[in-house]
């Protein structure tokens, strides 16, 4: 009896030891840095703030220092990776579920490395992750959790217009767990409301002319992290 408690007692919870081990990568990976091109051929249309993109990453880029970006895109990925990895080990009672996913997402350098680029692929990577935290809340019949994955998407949709998707996603939850039709009109509302409240964003012409308004400022300061770094990708910056 005494031993048994012992045991418990020594238990690590999944929501301590997995965003220990998804601190420890992310150290790993920022100490240790892929070898990638900080600029990619298709960076220049995001620092611009090109009509071809979205709204959301152009603005990110203007929002910080560049040479900020990649460990802020880093954070913002393996938080997305812990809380992913809760939220499975939670949903199905099982830590070494949530271990594998975080391992696969986590020592995964081919993901990794577009923390490390001006790309939108880091941010949809961590939109992809959240979209799984906010499924599983949404099987527990959750109606924030359906609100939850209408926002995920909305912001997904805004940075590839490819992950329209996974809009489906929602019913799709809602009709495996059988929820109300109040908990997916909530999801499919979030959804559409944010895909319309970024547009308008998008559209606005002062925050567009403050992206256009830093683009000059943008460009010398890649191109001096550039010279700094030795990062230059060849054409990169034939914007």
């Amino acid at each position: 009896m005494g031993g048994e408690e012992n045991r418990k007692s020594v238990m690590i919870r999944p929501q301590t030891a997995l965003p220990l081990i998804a601190t420890f990568f992310a150290a790993f990976w920022a100490t240790f840095p892929p070898e990638i091109a900080f600029i990619q051929p298709d960076s220049g249309s995001y620092i611009q703030g090109s009509q071809i993109r979205g709204f959301l990453y152009p603005f990110f880029l203007d929002s910080v220092p560049l040479e900020n970006v990649a460990i802020i895109q880093l954070s913002i990925y393996f938080a997305a990776a812990a809380l992913a990895s809760v939220a499975i080990a939670t949903s199905i009672s099982s830590t070494a579920a949530g271990l594998a996913f975080l391992v696969f997402v986590g020592a995964n350098r081919e993901l990794v490395k577009f923390c490390f680029t001006i790309l939108s692929e880091g941010f949809t990577l961590a939109l992809a992750m959240s979209l799984v935290t906010a499924t599983a809340y949404a099987v527990r019949a959750k109606m924030s959790g359906f609100v939850a994955m209408g926002l995920v998407c909305a912001c997904a949709v805004d940075f590839r217009p490819v992950n329209w998707s996974w809009v489906p996603l929602i019913p799709i939850a809602a009709l495996m767990v059988r929820a109300s039709w109040r908990a997916l009109a909530a999801g499919i509302g979030a959804e559409r409301l944010a895909c319309s409240d970024i547009d308008k964003i998008d559209r606005g012409l002062e925050l567009r002319m403050l992206i256009d308004k830093g683009s000059a400022n943008r460009r010398r300061d890649v191109e001096c992290l550039d010279r700094q770094h030795q990062l230059y990708w060849p054409g990169a910056l034939e914007f």
